[in-house]
């Protein structure tokens, strides 16, 4: 809204629309404090889903890690008692 210049000799000293400005003012603030609530709360949420998938995948990585191994040790005993050497 442009700004309206205040007329001279008025009782109250500025136009009766600026009455309403404020009021709209308050609104809009009210209306972004929800928002940035609504959006802290989703922010909330996926950090929550983050810290799960990464400790899912910690748990495959030490799983897989795990099963490599055993089945190396598995292989390296397999051939090693072919030959007779254990």
């Amino acid at each position: 809204m442009p700004d309206t210049p205040i007329e001279a000799g008025g009782g109250r000293g500025y136009p009766a629309d600026m009455e309403a400005r404020p009021r709209v003012l308050e609104e809009i603030a009210a209306s972004t404090k929800a928002i940035l609530a609504e959006l802290r709360a989703d922010q909330r949420a996926i950090r929550a889903e983050i810290i799960a998938m990464d400790q899912r995948r910690e748990r495959d990585f030490r799983l897989m890690f795990g099963a490599i191994i055993t089945t190396t040790l598995g292989l390296a005993y397999l051939i090693a008692r072919s030959p007779h050497w254990l």
